[in-house]
């Protein structure tokens, strides 16, 4: 498990048994989706994963955002703040396509836009 992640190991942080439970959980989401319907879920989790940074308490349209990882779909089976590297394995996704991703919804592609 330690493998799947970055340096500071975030899915140890975790029961093992759980994080288990939710990684299987997340395949099974995925299973049989196809390749499009993949990129349009995982642009859609990406924009569930991201959080505003307002440099202005006052201002609440910030344009500055972070994100927040997250593994899972429903507050009982997810895994909060794990880093890219565990997200990207946890949804069988790679860099340059969470990169794309990103990036995508940086620029407010929604999900009926045929990107790819």
């Amino acid at each position: 498990m330690g493998s799947h992640c970055c340096g500071a190991q975030c899915l140890l942080k975790y029961n093992s048994e759980s994080v288990i439970d939710i990684l299987v959980s997340v395949q099974n989401e995925l299973s049989g989706f196809s390749r499009d319907e993949k990129k349009n879920f995982m642009r859609d989790k990406i924009r569930n994963c991201v959080v505003p940074v307002s440099l202005d308490k006052q201002q609440s349209d910030a344009k500055n955002f972070h994100y927040l990882w997250v593994i899972g779909s429903n507050e009982q089976m997810c895994i909060k703040g794990v880093c890219r590297i565990a997200f990207c394995n946890a949804y069988g996704i790679g860099h340059t396509l969470l990169e794309t991703l990103c990036s995508e919804v940086k620029q407010g592609v929604r999900l009926t836009e045929q990107v790819c």
